[in-house]
């Protein structure tokens, strides 16, 4: 598996066949995708598995480093795939000097990511809680 950053438009056309998946529209459309400089995906022999997207300045141009969205295939969840991404672009966030950096939990399952986290990692977050989206995150 690589973990390599893309353009947004690459993304778009990764996510296409999933655009009516209420996860994908909650993760990337709109305003959710337009504040992103910067998107991480990960491959697996060309095959795209998921991404996770890196907002330096923000959501809604907030001045708040932010991790956006983080999607897995669903045929390729369980597998740490998500905890992959999540560290990739917490390191990648740390590298370009954007620190804290913002997380919103839309899912319960980002907490137990989040646990498994280095410590190094995660004093780096400034984590905020959100409504749960669990049943629509899901799909």
């Amino acid at each position: 598996m690589e973990i390599r950053s893309i353009e947004k438009s690459e993304l778009w056309g990764h996510l296409e066949p999933h655009a009516g998946k209420p996860a994908v529209a909650i993760l990337f459309a709109g305003d959710r995708l337009i504040c992103c400089d910067e998107v991480l995906a990960a491959f697996d022999a060309g095959q795209f598995l998921g991404a996770v997207t890196l907002a330096a300045r923000g959501e809604m141009e907030s001045g708040e480093p932010t991790i956006v969205g983080l999607w897995v295939h669903y045929d390729h969840r369980r597998r740490g795939l998500g905890q992959a991404l999540l560290e990739a672009a917490i390191r990648r966030m740390i590298e370009r000097g954007l620190t804290p950096i913002r997380l919103d939990l839309l899912s319960s399952k980002i907490e137990g990511m989040i646990e498994q986290l280095p410590e190094g990692l995660k004093k780096v977050l400034d984590i905020r809680q959100s409504m749960f989206c669990d049943s629509l995150l899901d799909a």
